[in-house]
């Protein structure tokens, strides 16, 4: 089944592959290059600067999606209450929503869990 969701912005890694994936996924969803945020501290990440960098985007933006590494994206997506991932593979989708009105109100405890999905998922 797939899935649609709007974003208005990407928060990423400034790691080679995670940058040149969001670009691709930005040139191919014709994005601009000002709806990319670079977050140096999203390289190998724990849960906490993933979290740090939601609180700080832009609240122009009512979507976002974060590019960022492992074990921290699996660490952060395990933090979601009832949710238990073993692993987030690359190029792993995992969406969430939040009842805020503003990005730095958005919390562990009010993340709540959408869909989850990767490449060889559908194999």
């Amino acid at each position: 089944m797939k899935k649609k969701f709007v974003i208005n912005a990407f928060i990423s890694s400034p790691a080679n592959r995670a940058r040149t994936t969001t670009q691709l996924m930005m040139q191919e969803m014709k994005m601009k290059d000002n709806q990319l945020i670079i977050v140096p501290e999203l390289y190998h990440a724990p849960p906490s600067v993933m979290l740090d960098a939601i609180n700080n985007a832009p609240n122009e933006y009512s979507t976002i999606a974060i590019v960022c590494h492992n074990p921290g994206i699996t660490v952060f997506a395990n933090m979601i209450k009832e949710l238990s991932i073993d692993n987030v593979p690359t190029c792993g989708v995992l969406v969430l929503k939040a009842d805020v009105h503003q990005w730095d109100e958005v919390s562990e405890e009010n993340l709540v869990y959408e869909f989850f999905d990767y490449p060889k998922n559908s194999l």
